[in-house]
């Protein structure tokens, strides 16, 4: 799973909106209906630990040919 990271909000939604080339009141217009999460890495390790204790789960780098690779990272499950 493709996890942006809390700690990089602003300095993602900032290069976002430039990016698509929008001002701020077009981004709020254009994301009203639609959720952007973010989420602190130790969030998943704990939430991983507690809930499937079992289960292999890593996690990592997004890969540098991701579009928003420096903002975000990557929950890898394993199956058992």
């Amino acid at each position: 799973y493709d996890i942006k990271d809390k700690s990089k909000k602003i300095e993602y939604l900032k290069n976002l909106r430039k990016r698509q080339k929008i001002s701020k009141l077009q981004f709020s217009e254009k994301y009203k209906s639609t959720p952007l999460r973010f989420y602190d890495k130790e969030f998943f390790v704990k939430f991983m630990k507690k809930n499937y204790p079992k289960l292999n789960f890593k996690i990592l780098k997004l890969p540098k040919e991701a579009t928003d690779s420096k903002f975000g990272y990557c929950l890898r499950i394993n199956k058992i």
